[in-house]
């Protein structure tokens, strides 16, 4: 019992990334610039600043915050989420303006009702 307690409590502090994770990330990004490329270590800058832990030093971001009134399914809840950063103009005119090949990753967390999402944006 006492392994399983730490292991959630672990568990709890991380970003939940994952192939599914990618997929929806992408999805996303790619109605926004196709020509962007999806790049695992970002991704995990994406989690760190999302957590606030370390903020990325990639010069472009997207970021978006929801509070929910019931948990939900987590796709869904992070789709919300990225479609609610759709109201900031200017960064999603940001990510549209991106060069060919530029590199991105996407993560999000969750904290109580609040989701954080956070993708970084790094060209080459």
């Amino acid at each position: 019992p006492l392994c399983f307690l730490l292991i959630s409590v672990g568990a709890h502090n991380r970003c939940p990334t994952y192939t599914a994770m990618e997929e929806w990330y992408s999805a996303f990004n790619l109605d926004l610039n196709p020509k962007l490329e999806w790049d695992a270590g970002l991704s995990s800058d994406a989690c760190n600043e999302a957590r606030g832990i370390v903020p990325s030093n990639a010069p472009h971001k997207f970021k978006a915050e929801k509070t929910f009134t019931k948990a939900g399914l987590v796709p869904d809840m992070i789709m919300e989420t990225l479609k609610d950063g759709l109201k900031d103009n200017t960064q999603t005119e940001n990510v549209r303006k991106l060069p060919d090949h530029t590199k991105y990753g996407c993560n999000s967390f969750f904290e109580k009702n609040l989701v954080k999402v956070v993708c970084v944006y790094k060209t080459i």
